[in-house]
């Protein structure tokens, strides 16, 4: 017999305010293989970005994993996952992106639209030096573009009686067990917010620099290069069964959007 179980997960502030029950929200959609089919859940990382530092309730960047079928998943915190542009072709996606996912080999990535299994190559990895890449950036025009942090989740699943508890518990422990990273940056101008994502696989890792990319000049009104004193924070996030840290540098860049988010890639040599 089926019924209708509430699963919930807490986030303590300060990530958080207020209660979320939206299954498209970025923290719910990593847990719908989960909750839907009973299908393992790999541990996430979740990033949160506050700025200033004082915001609350915290945005979200988005949700990171690394997925049995050994991809990097990315769920972005974007409000409005539809005017998203990419690099294919300067298109702005016209479906909501459910996630991006950089494949096995790490040479290309691609986004998934929500409701759908359907995806296609937006994007190229760019190898920077032996064992460290670039995989992707992604740009928003303040952090309004991403979604407010809840302190509580809450999703509805039809399931068995007999399967109910145990897809509670898994749910309830994959949202307690996830890791939370909290980037903190103070603005001191008018710009827009950057994100470049790297993989970093080298052994040797004392001497870590990671340069300020810029987007594209089509796709923004005004762009100057980052100068000394901007504010700026690298994070760096281990994944189970992972190789190398993924590692996040998020940085206010002088300058305005076209599009209220964009995803990037760096150009060839």
């Amino acid at each position: 017999m089926d019924r209708t179980i509430v699963v919930q997960g807490k986030f303590e502030s300060p990530f958080g305010k207020g209660e979320c029950r939206d299954e498209a929200h970025v923290l719910l959609r990593p847990f719908d293989r989960l909750t839907a089919q009973s299908v393992p859940q790999e541990p996430i990382k979740i990033m949160f970005v506050q700025s200033p530092a004082t915001e609350v309730p915290s945005h979200v960047v988005g949700v990171i994993l690394y997925s049995l079928g050994k991809r990097i998943i990315f769920f972005p915190g974007l409000r409005d996952r539809t005017a998203t542009m990419t690099p294919k072709n300067g298109a702005v996606m016209g479906k909501p992106i459910h996630h991006i996912s950089v494949e096995p080999d790490l040479k290309d990535w691609h986004a998934t639209t929500a409701n759908s299994k359907h995806h296609e190559t937006i994007g190229k990895t760019r190898l920077l030096e032996p064992d460290l890449y670039h995989l992707f950036s992604m740009s928003v025009r303040s952090t309004n573009s991403l979604e407010q942090t809840p302190e509580l989740i809450e999703m509805s699943v039809s399931t068995t009686e007999k399967d109910g508890t145990r897809r509670a518990e898994r749910f309830s422990s994959a949202v307690k067990d996830a890791e939370h990273q909290l980037i903190t940056l103070d603005k001191k101008y008018d710009g827009f917010l950057n994100f470049d994502f790297y993989l970093d696989q080298r052994k040797d890792k004392l001497d870590v620099s990671y340069k300020s990319w810029l987007p594209k000049e089509s796709e923004v009104h005004e762009l100057e290069a980052p100068k000394e004193d901007d504010i700026c924070k690298v994070h760096s996030i281990e994944l189970k069964d992972l190789l190398g840290s993924i590692v996040v540098k998020a940085a206010w860049l002088r300058g305005s959007l076209k599009y209220e988010a964009i995803f990037w890639e760096l150009p060839a040599n």
